[in-house]
């Protein structure tokens, strides 16, 4: 018995060695062959003496009963799993027949296989799946797809939304081996084993705890009447020992039913068509849009979505994109155009092309927005980027609306207002005058606190030539306006970006230079780089008389 066990162990023992990755391959290329045959007898071998123990323990009480009972276990071994295969054939799963749908009652929840999850949280999948996430009756699906997380979307008052997933089982499971659905492994000492992926579905209702409908095409290799183990090698040297199965089953899909018409057939809403491109219905997603455009930009220094804003705004775009509801949509694509938070260069081109007058609209708003630095830099990039503009183009596209322009620097703050006043050249205002009235206004002739920058209003002094001996005593006096530093200072920038403005009347020129010069009290207060653009000012536009009136109080000593 002793030396039995042994054999055996030795035997068990070279078994193992046979199965290191590499050396059943290399012994038989070198033996042409005869170390695989010898390998799958020796694996049979040791199988066939580990059923004898029993036997040869027998042997030392019984030899006639070891015999019998050797005979017994050995036919057992090689004619049992043949028997058990055509026993177990009916209960194996992959070898049922299709299952019709029965209605039960509608579901609330999804478990759903897909093949993949896309990035697009507002777009995770297409198709069927698509459909299932839309129906309005469902409280929650779960997607499951072949590889990676899980991910849950659970319905709200606002629409889809992706959560953490809590694990809890569905009401439907569907398993779609089509999309990748996980195919349980064989065991070892299985009968049976799948030779190929199946195709089609199966669902069940963990409410009943059962099947209730199953459709697809699956095949199994059973092993045959007479079973051996089988030492198997693949070209990379990898060994494996399974049981050696050679004969085929199948079973076929009814071509008549599909998993949509099961699905419908057990309660869910899936229409023909998709309600929407993606998860939420576009009355959803326009209200969320007009919420996020109701609130107003941070005051960070660059204003951004949050992340739910942003799949929002992606949801949105993209159903634009496939063209849904463009028309309608006309307002809630300009308050985002014009919104100042960044969008991206690809989806704002979306909108920029499914809105007609996106161009124009967007130039409007960036110079109503002049008075607003970051707001203004966003949407003039915005157009210049989308328009395809130089940098002066995208200017000259902003200037065309002066009025507005003219309104938001009235609004603007002084460091603001010497900005906009640098960028004036580049604006090239049909009227620069709109802004400049508004710069002049709190100085002499006119009353500092009922100025406005109205048509009227700039006609009722522009060209009025202030009394010169009135002038003077003001200057003696020492003037009246140096508690107006801002405007002052906004003046003085004034001063230097007219001598860069082109279309300016020598008349209103002289005007402007006349109140300017009387807000400082004393020559030595005024900048000699000021004095001289002044003076440059006053000559490029011929006004020597004008020169020759301030020459002793603006200049002091050059």
């Amino acid at each position: 018995m002793r030396i039995y066990l042994i054999s055996v162990a030795v035997i068990g023992a070279l078994v193992l060695v046979l199965m290191l990755p590499g050396l059943l391959l290399m012994a038989s290329f070198l033996t042409f062959g005869l170390a695989f045959i010898g390998a799958q007898m020796l694996v049979n071998l040791l199988v066939i003496l580990i059923v004898l123990i029993p036997v040869v323990w027998l042997g030392r009480i019984s030899i006639p009963a070891a015999v019998a009972m050797g005979v017994a276990l050995v036919a057992l071994a090689v004619f049992g799993p043949g028997y058990l295969r055509e026993i177990s054939k009916q209960k194996q799963y992959f070898l049922q027949p299709p299952l019709s749908a029965t209605a039960y009652a509608s579901p609330k929840s999804v478990d759903l296989t897909v093949k993949s999850i896309r990035r697009k949280a507002h777009l995770p999948c297409l198709d069927l799946c698509l459909r299932v996430l839309q129906d309005s009756n469902l409280d929650w699906v779960r997607l499951r797809p072949a590889r990676g997380k899980t991910k849950l979307y659970v319905r709200g008052p606002d629409g889809l939304a992706l959560k953490p997933d809590s694990g809890r089982p569905a009401d439907l499971i569907v398993s779609d081996y089509n999309e990748g659905a996980a195919v349980p492994p064989p065991l070892f000492f299985s009968v049976w084993a799948l030779s190929d992926r199946p195709q089609g579905y199966v669902i069940e209702d963990t409410r009943l705890n059962r099947i209730v409908a199953r459709n697809f095409s699956a095949s199994m290799n059973g092993v045959s009447d007479t079973a051996h183990l089988f030492l198997d090698m693949n070209m990379s040297g990898e060994t494996s020992l399974s049981l050696r199965r050679t004969e085929r089953a199948e079973v076929a899909a009814d071509p008549t039913r599909s998993l949509a018409s099961d699905l419908s057939e057990l309660g869910l809403q899936i229409s023909v068509e998709l309600a929407s491109p993606t998860l939420n219905s576009p009355h959803i997603v326009d209200t969320a849009i007009g919420r996020i455009l109701e609130q107003p930009m941070s005051d960070d220094i660059r204003p951004r979505y949050s992340s739910d804003e942003l799949l929002w705004v992606s949801e949105f775009i993209d159903q634009l994109n496939a063209n849904v509801a463009v028309e309608e949509r006309q307002g809630l694509i300009l308050g985002l155009l014009t919104d100042g938070r960044p969008l991206g260069v690809e989806n704002a081109g979306i909108l920029m092309t499914v809105f007609s007058s996106g161009r124009h609209q967007l130039a409007r708003h960036a110079a109503a927005s002049i008075s607003n630095d970051q707001k203004f830099r966003t949407l003039r990039n915005r157009l210049k980027r989308w328009g395809n503009y130089s940098e002066d183009k995208s200017y000259q596209e902003v200037g065309i609306y002066q009025a507005d322009i003219a309104r938001a620097f009235e609004a603007a703050d002084p460091d603001r207002k010497a900005i906009i006043l640098e960028i004036l050249p580049s604006l090239d205002l049909e009227d620069p005058n709109l802004i400049l009235d508004q710069v002049i206004a709190p100085f002499p002739p006119a009353d500092p606190k009922s100025y406005k920058f109205t048509e009227e209003y700039r006609q009722s002094w522009r060209g009025k030539v202030p009394d010169i001996e009135s002038l003077r005593k003001n200057w003696e006096a020492g003037g009246h306006f140096t508690e107006w530093q801002d405007d002052l200072r906004v003046a003085d920038k004034a001063i230097t970006v007219m001598s860069e403005v082109e279309g300016l009347e020598d008349q209103y020129v002289r005007d402007w230079v006349i109140r300017w010069s009387l807000a400082r009290e004393i020559p030595s207060q005024y900048p000699k780089a000021l004095s001289e653009t002044a003076v440059d000012l006053l000559v490029k536009h011929n006004s020597p008389g004008t020169f020759a009136l301030i020459h002793d109080y603006l200049i002091e000593d050059w």
